[in-house]
């Protein structure tokens, strides 16, 4: 068996269903229909843990929108196995296999059913790599899952889990503010082994958009119930420092013809099949996975992208060096389950 192939861009649906207060689910679905339609978009990044209220299941979502349009072609993503009281990873055998039942169960009747990647969330350190990968691996070889993804993993996490089951993508944050993966060998093992990586918040929560930059009191207008509210970079006294870098950044794109958003998008994807980059001899594919409530939202992650130049990509990384970051990228607690 091989690794289920992403053909397309893809599409990040968190902030569809994952906060208090979400718009109608039909909305959702004709902003996922319009992304499709308009943007060719087939590959779906999902959560069976990506929502406050049952009424708006994320995998509610995806199924209403796979019954809609009847495509084989789509692919879902499906993040599980998170223990929702603590919100702490659970793969234990009888964790994996409800959620993973639990997931299956939402699509099975369905009349044309759409390739599903299942991942853990998060890395158990309870069982070891191979354990959970290879437990995953079993049920795409039953024909219950079509595709194993990794979740927030480490480069050793990666070559452990290469070595018991084709791995079809890793999900990691990776931006023009979270550049970790450039330096920790991630990429590289990625690179390596050529698993397509699902870059999600590539604008960086709202970081990397004109709005934070033409909007000094944006940190007022978050929500008080907003999950950034617990993040370390959004505390106003890192918040003010981490500014300086959206700001440099902004005035490179300006000088481009960029939106701050559209430059962060066109660096992920610029960065995606280069060669000879920081000693990886090919850099494997770069995903975005965006979020978006709307369709002038979407066009804003999928028009207007550009090709950097190593010149360009040279200049930000400048910029990101000159202007370092302040605060974990989540918070203390949730740093032990991150690169795991």
């Amino acid at each position: 068996m091989q690794a289920v192939p992403i053909t397309t861009k893809g599409f990040g649906t968190l902030s569809l269903t994952g906060r208090p207060t979400p718009q109608p689910l039909q909305h959702s679905i004709e902003t996922m229909k319009y992304v499709k339609h308009t943007h060719g978009v087939k590959f779906f990044d999902c959560g069976e843990f990506y929502q406050f209220n049952p009424e708006f299941a994320n995998l509610k979502l995806a199924r209403m929108f796979c019954e809609q349009e009847n495509d084989k072609d789509i692919v879902l993503c499906v993040k599980g196995a998170l223990n929702r009281a603590n919100m702490s990873p659970d793969a234990s055998p009888d964790g994996l296999k409800n959620s993973i039942d639990g997931v299956v169960d939402f699509f099975k009747d369905l009349k044309v059913r759409p390739k599903i990647i299942y991942e853990t969330a998060r890395v158990d350190k309870r069982y070891t790599v191979e354990d959970v990968t290879s437990r995953i691996y079993d049920r795409v070889k039953a024909g219950d899952i079509d595709g194993v993804a990794l979740s927030e993993v480490s480069a050793q996490t990666i070559r452990k889990a290469v070595a018991v089951a084709p791995i079809s993508a890793v999900e990691l944050e990776f931006s023009l503010v979270v550049e970790d993966i450039l330096y920790n060998g991630i990429l590289a093992e990625a690179s390596k082994h050529q698993i397509p990586i699902l870059a999600y918040s590539p604008v960086g929560r709202g970081m990397l958009t004109d709005y934070v930059v033409e909007h000094p009191d944006f940190l007022s207008t978050i929500p008080d119930n907003d999950f950034r509210k617990t993040f370390d970079r959004f505390q106003p006294e890192n918040f003010e420092k981490n500014k300086a870098r959206s700001l440099a950044l902004y005035k490179f794109a300006k000088s481009k013809n960029l939106s701050l958003e559209r430059l962060a998008l066109s660096y992920l994807e610029s960065l995606s099949g280069l060669e000879n980059f920081m000693g990886i001899a090919k850099v494997t594919r770069i995903i975005p996975i965006p979020s978006a409530s709307s369709p002038d939202k979407v066009d804003r992650n999928y028009s207007g992208l550009v090709k950097l130049s190593r010149e360009d990509i040279d200049g930000i990384h400048k910029i990101m060096e000159e202007n370092p970051l302040h605060g974990y990228r989540y918070n203390a607690h949730a740093e032990e389950h991150l690169n795991g």
